[in-house]
């Protein structure tokens, strides 16, 4: 009998109590709701992020179309309703369409918060890469900013 008591025993050791159990699930939740609102705001730090690179992208797109075809191209930026097209380049999702992106959609769900390049939003790249008017657009969502600098000299478009 001895040994069956100790295997008993041994047995009963192996499990976890209800007590040990609800522990584990408070710490876990404590540790959720702190992460929660750290990945809430890292959500709309990659929207802002990524909105701004798109942006910048296409800035150097506008430029480098202007250069090859050595004829101007304009973008034109319109902060009320979040979007920006590029004149004489064509949207590879609508055939005959005018390229054009909004922002404030999805994926990226973002306010265009000030344009101070170009004239009125309105940014013309010349035929030698050279840009109408520096200057800086600032893309918001919720407490997160990003700043596209436009140089007035070169026309490059960067991230800040």
């Amino acid at each position: 009998m001895p040994l069956t008591d100790h295997l008993l025993r041994r047995a009963r050791r192996r499990g976890y109590s209800l007590l040990e159990l609800v522990i584990v699930v408070v710490i876990l939740g404590v540790i959720a709701a702190l992460a929660a609102p750290r990945l809430a705001m890292s959500a709309e730090s990659k929207r802002v992020h990524f909105a701004a690179k798109r942006l910048a992208a296409d800035l150097g797109t506008a430029r480098a179309s202007a250069m090859a075809s050595s004829s101007p191209r304009t973008i034109t930026i319109s902060a009320a309703e979040g979007k920006y097209s590029i004149s004489s380049v064509s949207d590879i999702d609508r055939m005959g369409m005018q390229y054009s992106v909004n922002l404030a959609r999805d994926p990226y769900g973002v306010v265009i918060d000030s344009v101070t390049a170009g004239d009125a939003g309105v940014i013309v790249f010349s035929p030698s890469g050279g840009v109408s008017r520096g200057g800086t657009i600032v893309l918001r969502r919720g407490d997160e900013r990003r700043n596209i600098v436009i140089d007035p000299t070169t026309g490059k478009a960067r991230v800040k």
